[in-house]
């Protein structure tokens, strides 16, 4: 069963709030656990695939972490990870430093250049997915409006899912033209281009 973390959470070797905290979950995290449970110190504990233990609430009721189907999500951002690749310094892109498709522009803080895989999907989970209302999409169309968000920002994805009504075919021919529009189409066009075209034909074949 997967897990998606909703708060900053310890992982711990064992099910005990004594037990020595191994790592730290971030929020919008996504683990695998084992199945095991059980209960100690007034906590619910699982146990996550080759990490350790984490408590599944607050004392107080705050939840930890819920149980989800993060496999949306997953081929989403990994389609989004293939066709942005690592980091790049392109003069030609507004954006300036970028890896993973985060660009300095947007995390003037952030430390392109050694951002993991691991922060650029904690971001898109957190700053794309979710406030673009993903979640509430099938596959491939969360995929599409994703992805248009990653691209294009999320205020475009967010208002093409609200013209289409969430048709993902409308809206990925509706990139075309808003592409062919831009003023640096001539040195980004073909990529742009490509990468919508694989998308619409994802949304084809459902």
């Amino acid at each position: 069963m997967e897990i998606r973390f909703v708060q900053m959470t310890n992982v711990r070797e064992g099910p005990s709030i004594t037990s020595r905290a191994t790592s730290r979950m971030l929020p919008g995290a996504v683990a695998q656990t084992t199945g095991n449970s059980g209960y100690a110190d007034g906590y619910e504990w699982h146990e996550l695939y080759k990490s350790g233990w984490v408590a599944r609430a607050l004392k107080d009721g705050t939840e930890l972490f819920k149980f989800v189907d993060a496999s949306k999500f997953n081929r989403s951002v990994e389609f989004t990870l293939s066709w942005e690749g690592g980091y790049v310094n392109n003069p030609a892109d507004p954006g300036g430093e970028t890896k993973y498709g985060i660009s300095k522009r947007s995390y003037p803080k952030l430390d392109i250049k050694g951002l993991t895989i691991a922060q650029a999907k904690h971001i898109y989970f957190t700053d794309f997915w979710t406030p673009i209302g993903c979640e509430a999409l099938n596959y491939p169309e969360c995929l599409a409006f994703f992805d248009i968000g990653v691209i294009s920002g999320k205020a475009r994805a967010q208002n093409l899912m609200t013209a289409y009504a969430g048709n993902a075919y409308e809206a990925l021919i509706d990139q075309y033209r808003f592409y062919v529009g831009l003023a640096n189409f001539d040195a980004f066009g073909r990529g742009w281009v490509r990468r919508n075209t694989d998308l619409l034909e994802r949304v084809v074949r459902g």
